[in-house]
């Protein structure tokens, strides 16, 4: 029996794996995942990138909704989702086969870009800041730990718009 990755001699009789192999007569035989990341095409991988950027940014605006203080976290969500349905639509209408050379021309691709290269957290840090002033207690607790929360999910914002440019840039 055998797993994955590894590699078998077919001469002496049935392989017994539960992935998909290929017989080549002669040779050995390598079983693969037929689900894995290099078998999927890359509409399909831009979509669950796509996907993944689509729930961070929902995140923010779950924690920014309704606070003067995030407003601009709400703006930043707001944009990225749109460009996200964007990016959504162009893709449902696109073939696999030229995917990415037609999905690279939007423009929505652009705005996620500057999102990335946007610093919304040291704003938002400096508006903290200026709201704290003096305090002390349990409010600029509080406020700091919203902070490093929404610190942590632009940064998993940031790093899932790259992981979808990542994705059409393996495909070029």
């Amino acid at each position: 029996m055998g797993f994955v990755g590894e590699e078998f001699d077919v001469y002496h009789g049935l392989l017994f794996a539960a992935k998909a192999a290929v017989y080549v007569p002669g040779m050995s035989v390598l079983t693969t995942n037929w689900t894995s990341d290099a078998m999927k095409s890359v509409k399909k991988r831009f979509k669950i990138a796509l996907s993944e950027v689509e729930d961070a940014a929902n995140d923010l605006l779950l924690i920014a909704a309704d606070l003067v203080l995030l407003e601009s976290v709400q703006e930043l969500a707001s944009s990225a989702l749109r460009a996200c349905k964007d990016l959504e639509l162009r893709a449902k209408r696109l073939h696999k086969a030229g995917f990415a050379a037609q999905i690279v021309k939007a423009e929505a691709l652009l705005l996620l870009d500057d999102i990335v290269d946007n610093d919304l957290i040291s704003v938002v840090e400096q508006r903290f800041s200026a709201a704290l002033e003096g305090g002390e207690g349990q409010v600029p607790d509080m406020m700091r730990q919203l902070l490093d929360k929404l610190e942590k999910k632009l940064a998993l914002l940031n790093e899932s718009i790259q992981q979808l440019g990542g994705v059409l840039n393996e495909a070029e």
